[in-house]
């Protein structure tokens, strides 16, 4: 029932444009949805979480196979991350901190549930594809670079951790480059994204509008497998390799020996003692970022390493809602670093390092705390 009142919705929705934060077209094979907050670099907000639910639910009511293309409006981005300074300001106003992750985490994980369905998610990531954006497309079947491409997940820096599952992303990626991408906040660039495995797909900017007309021809009325291989085709026929070398296989080698180091003080030991300049600024990046979220991270990442992406999203669930509560005693580097960052912007962030606590940042959090479900 709820399916086919979604179907009806966003019949509606795209007559009525009732959709307040996204754009929502359907034309033959394809379900165009794009993501409608520029002016905040398509962050996500609950508001837009909902609606993306909404366009999904629709999109698995219709009749056929379905090619959902994901994509930012403007120029700039993909999608800049989560509205964390609404999150903030919401504990600081004594009010719920947690449902929005909550929400986002059941969207996270219904991309992820969609690569074995009719539905085929196809999210451009052209421009920034930051933090909440990676999550929202990482776990989808397709995720295409193009040369404006700039994918990050830089949460130690404002005192948090990759969420979103993106930590079970990340420690997929050859050798260590994922706990260096994680601790750092490295924007990696279309090469990069290739060269581990995080985009499946690379085409030129230009050609996009091109590629939703071909994906909007496909005859959904094919086996799922099929209509897949041929989304894939399509994507395909409009290939273009990356402009430059990967940066992180050119330094794959310091990579995998520093990061692969026990701890986050063992790792910048191990950068200081490399005389390379790509060693120097990555040592620096981690030390501008909180040192309790970065120990929390190195955490993240090797846990997620060969977990479930369901798993993952709760154990993320788990340190968010440790990390954001006012009330908790670990919170303090998340309201200190999105004020440094993000409000006052000051750049000066106070941190309270306490490296000892990281095994309290995984444990269930008291005060009546509910366990995400998904």
């Amino acid at each position: 029932m709820r399916l086919h009142v979604a179907a009806r919705t966003l019949h509606r929705t795209m007559s009525s444009n009732a959709f307040e934060h996204l754009k929502v077209d359907r034309r033959g094979a394809l379900l165009d949805v794009t993501l409608n907050r520029p002016k905040k670099l398509n962050a996500l907000n609950l508001e837009m979480v909902r609606e993306l639910q909404s366009a999904f639910d629709a999109a698995e009511a219709s009749q056929g196979c379905v090619a959902l293309a994901l994509r930012g409006e403007g120029e700039r981005a993909f999608c800049a991350g989560g509205d964390i300074v609404a999150v903030r300001a919401a504990g600081l106003e004594d009010k719920p901190t947690t449902p929005f992750f909550r929400e986002e985490y059941a969207l996270n994980a219904r991309t992820g549930a969609l690569r074995e369905s009719r539905v085929v998610q196809c999210s451009f990531w052209d421009g920034f594809t930051f933090g909440g954006g990676v999550g929202l497309s990482v776990h989808g079947k397709y995720r295409i670079a193009t040369e404006k491409t700039q994918l990050a997940m830089p949460e130690v820096a404002i005192g948090l951790f990759p969420d979103v599952g993106a930590s079970l992303a990340l420690a997929s990626t050859p050798g260590r480059a994922g706990e260096y991408a994680a601790l750092t906040g490295a924007r990696l660039d279309a090469a990069d994204v290739v060269a581990l495995g995080l985009a499946t797909h690379c085409v030129a900017s230009s050609s996009i509008d091109e590629i939703r007309d071909a994906l909007a021809a496909l005859d959904g009325d094919q086996p799922p497998a099929a209509f897949a291989d041929a989304v894939d085709a399509t994507l395909r026929r409009f290939h273009v390799a990356p402009a430059g070398a990967p940066a992180v296989r050119a330094h794959a080698d310091a990579i995998d020996a520093c990061f692969s180091e026990p701890d986050v003080r063992s790792i910048l030991t191990a950068l200081d003692a490399d005389a390379s300049p790509f060693c120097a600024d990555a040592a620096a990046a981690i030390r501008r970022g909180s040192p309790t979220a970065a120990a929390v991270t190195l955490e993240a990442i090797r846990r997620a390493r060969g977990a479930k992406l369901d798993d993952v999203l709760r154990t993320d669930f788990r340190v968010m809602t440790n990390m954001v509560r006012p009330s908790s005693t670990l919170s303090a580097d998340f309201y200190e670093g999105v004020r440094a960052a993000l409000v006052d912007k000051d750049r000066s962030p106070a941190w309270r390092p306490a490296p000892d606590d990281v095994a309290a940042y995984f444990e269930a959090p008291g005060d009546g705390f509910e366990e995400l479900v998904l």
